[in-house]
């Protein structure tokens, strides 16, 4: 009998320890990470991550149809995505996105649900859009790294003029807008055989140059081959 339930206990402690490796531990319940912020805490964030935007898709507002649908076929969400993005510019909850390899601004209007394409067509296409900016009136400034143009479209994307041009600029990279509208700075980055590394400044109404600031050079206020860090205001 000693040997028996000596051999009984045996089989019960392993059975035990085979039971307890296939239990599976419950899961501690997964608390949600807040969004990113700038600067970390302890510090008072003054960014603080909002969304993503990746195509004309993240505009669309999905009825439950379309979201069973993707459900159960695994179909994903399509629209115009970014191909080259360079510049970025946001009025009261539009962002407008320059891409230089679909040569147009992609506006998203965040508040109302709405995409639209900028500069596609004439008059006031675009070949290369890069740098851009919004005033407080919502008109949209976009520079034309090939044309040399600043082109201007209203609130909704319709084209209303151009100024500037190859006779005053040589290699536009980036611009800004006063709030008020009436002035405009462009960066003009130049190249390695010319002196034009500088930021002029137009009259955003007329177009007329008004004056330049910046030359080629490595002293106090000189540039070479200056480039815009940041072009956008933001207009909330």
């Amino acid at each position: 009998m000693g040997a028996q339930s000596a051999t009984m206990s045996l089989f019960l402690l392993l059975a035990t320890i085979a039971i307890g490796a296939c239990t599976v531990a419950p899961r501690t319940p997964e608390t949600a990470q807040p969004h990113p912020v700038f600067p970390p805490p302890p510090e008072e964030p003054r960014f603080i991550y909002e969304r993503s935007l990746y195509s004309s898709a993240d505009m669309l507002q999905d009825s439950d149809t379309d979201t069973f649908r993707r459900f159960v076929t695994g179909e994903k969400r399509a629209g115009e995505a970014f191909a080259k993005p360079y510049g970025v510019a946001v009025h009261q909850g539009r962002v407008y996105v320059s891409d230089t390899v679909r040569r147009v601004v992609m506006m998203f209007d965040v508040p109302g649900k709405r995409f639209a394409q900028i500069g596609g067509d004439d008059p006031g296409s675009l070949r290369l859009p890069l740098g851009l900016d919004v005033d407080g009136a919502g008109n949209l400034y976009v520079c034309d790294g090939t044309t040399k143009y600043v082109q201007v479209y209203d609130s909704s994307g319709k084209y209303l003029r151009q100024f500037a041009g190859p006779e005053w600029l040589h290699r536009p990279t980036g611009l800004a807008v006063t709030r008020t509208g009436d002035r405009v700075y462009v960066v003009d980055t130049g190249g390695v055989g010319n002196q034009d590394h500088r930021v002029r400044v137009f009259d955003a109404a007329t177009g007329k140059h008004l004056l330049d600031f910046g030359a080629r050079g490595d002293g106090p206020g000189e540039f070479n081959r200056a480039y815009p860090v940041s072009s956008q205001t933001y207009y909330m």
